[in-house]
């Protein structure tokens, strides 16, 4: 069976249009990871079962896992590259917010 995260972005308005804020939400695959798109505003992850955030330290060049249980709050400061990590044998149900000027990987 091929493994896939379904999310979906909901982008925010800012002004007389759209700005980088976003809320995700969607399904993570049981045990797997993904990266978002984007990187560079603060996040905040809300864990709805038994989660992680990977977090690149840059001064130690790898990345650091914080793991959730249900019901847990991470704040993820601006700048810092994450990924969301799906740690059941179930899949995970993510809903995540950023404050909007972030870092495409594309830029």
């Amino acid at each position: 069976m091929r493994r896939q995260t379904v999310a979906r972005r909901l982008t925010g308005w800012q002004g007389d249009g759209p700005s980088n804020a976003t809320v995700k939400r969607g399904v993570v695959s049981p045990c797997s990871a993904f990266t978002p798109n984007a990187h560079g505003g603060e996040h905040f992850v809300l864990s709805l079962g038994y989660a992680a955030c990977g977090l690149y330290d840059s001064e130690r060049d790898r990345v650091a896992e914080v793991r959730l249980r249900p019901g847990e709050l991470i704040r993820i400061p601006e700048m810092v590259p994450h990924s969301f990590v799906n740690r059941d044998s179930a899949p995970l149900a993510i809903l995540a917010a950023n404050t909007g000027y972030g870092i495409d990987h594309e830029d």
